[in-house]
Parts: C-alpha cells; sequence; structure tokens
C-alpha cells in the first residue's frame, strides 16, 4: 500500500507543476517536443502527447529507484 501513495503523491506534485506552468506561461501549455497544439478561431486544441510520455519516464524511474 505504501507504493500507490508515493505514485499517488509524485503524480499529483508532477500535475501541480504542470498545471502552474500552464498558467504562468498566459494560457499556453507548456510543450515538449510531441506535443500536438493547434489553435484555430477562437479554440485551442492540445493533446500533451510528449508531455505524458516525459511524465511516464520520470515516474518509472524513480518508482524503480524507491522499490
Amino acid at each position: 500500500m505504501d507504493g500507490i501513495r508515493v505514485f499517488f503523491l509524485l503524480f499529483v506534485v508532477m500535475t501541480a507543476g504542470m498545471y502552474f506552468l500552464y498558467y504562468k506561461r498566459g494560457k499556453n501549455p507548456l510543450l515538449f517536443p510531441g506535443d500536438i497544439y493547434r489553435v484555430r478561431a477562437e479554440r485551442a486544441f492540445y493533446f500533451p502527447l510528449g508531455s505524458a510520455l516525459t511524465v511516464t519516464v520520470i515516474l518509472y524511474i524513480i518508482l524503480k529507484l524507491v522499490f
């Protein structure tokens, strides 16, 4: 059960960090290579493919080091 707590703690911290960076940059999300971001006529589409892969790799490495 301790591993699940660590995972969710890291997940919440990374999500909060990305949320903070999203609003700090003036409504432009933090873009990684591989992210899809399109703006057309008052609509924006953001698909964080590169961000998701980066977060997944970081969480994998941290959890492997901890356990």
